[in-house]
Order: structure tokens, then C-alpha cells, then sequence
């Protein structure tokens, strides 16, 4: 057997032939990247967000002490012995 080489015509097909191939694999990789990146991206939006809600409770937790203690002062407990030692007023 003889080998046969191969003409310009066929180099050119399997030159295509593996561009192509390898195109095929750097699109493949790029996706698989993207998909990380994504997905990376979204692990620190989701520890964001958590965070944010923790930080959203304590806030939450806050304004109802001040509330409590706004409530307190308001109390008639509270203002009747003022006005009476302040201000001088008596109970009816």
C-alpha cells in the first residue's frame, strides 16, 4: 500500500473540521463559565439579602422598644405624679 497525501481540498475540510471542533469546545467552556459566575453572583446576593433581613429585624426590634417606651411615658402613671409635683394639679 501506497500512502496517499492528502490534496488542498481535503486539509482544508479537516481544517474546518477541527475549527469548528474547537469552537464548539471554547463555546461549551465560556457557558460553564457563565454558569459560575452566575452562580457565584448569586450565593452573594443571597448572603446580602439575608444580611439585610437580620439587619431589618434588629431595626424592627428597635422601633418596638422605642414604641414601648413612648407608651410608657404617655402613661397616666407617669404624667399624674408630674403634673401633680411639677405643675402643682390636683386629682379630681
Amino acid at each position: 500500500m501506497v500512502p496517499q497525501f492528502e490534496t488542498g481540498a481535503d486539509s482544508r475540510t479537516v481544517f474546518a473540521s477541527c475549527l469548528r471542533a474547537l469552537l464548539v469546545v471554547v463555546l461549551a467552556m465560556s457557558l460553564l463559565f457563565l454558569y459560575l459566575m452566575q452562580r457565584v453572583k448569586s450565593r452573594e446576593l443571597d448572603r446580602e439579602i439575608a444580611l439585610l433581613k437580620s439587619e431589618q429585624a434588629e431595626a424592627v426590634k428597635s422601633l418596638n422598644q422605642l414604641d414601648v417606651r413612648i407608651e410608657r411615658l404617655k402613661s397616666p402613671e407617669r404624667i399624674v405624679p408630674l403634673a401633680r409635683d411639677l405643675l402643682g394639679m390636683r386629682e379630681r
